[in-house]
């Protein structure tokens, strides 16, 4: 009489269904990864047309704006109370939203997305050093940027970098989709500098304006260098 041997046909069993659900494993976290990839390099901020991001630093707002349309970056910086010539209008880093819309109307400009940034030591610290390019001022942060070279892996974890950010500014709008366009485009689109396109004002001190009761800082932008900085921003 043969002998039946039931334990070994059980181990196979066993060993088959514990492969099929390491396969299965694996398919999810292919498919979870392939889909937050697309996701992340198909996003609006990727194929909007211009996008703006509004940044307060120390006394200065500076605003990127990342033209998708030709790969460009304009980096205008502007000295907070600044007032335009030809307006008379102020722009402040009280409000960002407010000050971003002063700014782009000012120079006729349009923007499908806005996001802004409170900058500080601490948060550029902490940003720099995850780009692996350590700084403490805003001239290391552009750099961060500009030599950042995140990967395909790298851009599936974009998230910590937005965490950063959130974590020093809580008052920021920006999304992982809008931290990996700001950084992608850094890496491949041309960029004009802040040291080109600086509003520099009259003189070197804020006037002060007496009106009533109230009193006010006045930075008035050089009208020559106002009138160029126009001709350059689309």
């Amino acid at each position: 009489m043969a002998n039946i041997y039931l334990g070994s046909k059980k181990k196979k069993s066993k060993g088959k269904l514990w492969l099929l659900i390491i396969i299965l494993i694996l398919i999810a976290i292919i498919g979870f990864f392939g889909y937050k990839y697309f996701k992340m390099n198909n996003s609006e901020p990727l194929k909007a047309s211009k996008n703006t991001y509004a940044i307060s630093y120390e006394d200065d707002l500076y605003f990127i704006r990342v033209i998708n349309d030709n790969k460009r970056i304009q980096i205008t910086k502007i000295p907070n109370n600044s007032t335009f010539p030809d307006t008379n209008k102020n722009i402040n880093n009280k409000s960002l939203i407010i000050a971003t819309d002063e700014f782009l109307n000012q120079f006729n400009l349009k923007s499908d997305f806005k996001y802004y940034i409170n900058l500080n030591i601490d948060l550029i610290k902490e940003f720099t050093e995850l780009l692996n390019k350590p700084s403490e001022d805003i001239d290391g942060f552009i750099t961060a940027l500009k030599f950042s070279n995140i990967n395909p892996i790298q851009s599936l974890f974009i998230g910590k970098y937005r965490d950063v950010i959130r974590k020093y500014d809580r008052e920021t709008n920006l999304t992982d989709e809008s931290v990996y366009a700001l950084i992608s485009a850094f890496n491949n689109y041309s960029i004009t500098d802040y040291d080109k396109l600086t509003l520099k004002t009259i003189f070197n001190k804020p006037m002060i304006v007496n009106v009533g009761d109230q009193t006010y800082k006045r930075n008035y932008i050089d009208q020559k260098v106002y009138d160029l900085i126009k001709t350059i921003l689309e």
